[in-house]
């Protein structure tokens, strides 16, 4: 980005990625730099979240009962 950051979007897989990129004076822009950034990309954790318990009738039976 112009303003210096780096935006990973939602949904990079995980893993390293190095992105090479080039710097440039404004008065001289001949006078240039390149550099690299390093981001590491970390899996999220899966959190798995118990369901609230229910009752049903046996009879009748229920076709919403689990969150």
């Amino acid at each position: 980005n112009a303003d210096g950051t780096v935006t990973i979007v939602a949904g990079t897989a995980a893993g390293t990625y190095t992105v090479t990129y080039e710097i440039s004076e404004n008065l001289n822009p001949t006078n240039t730099d390149q550099a690299t950034v390093t981001v590491e990309v970390v899996a999220p954790a899966i959190v798995a979240v118990d369901d609230t318990p229910g009752t049903v009738n046996g009879f009748t039976g229920a076709d919403d009962l689990i969150n």
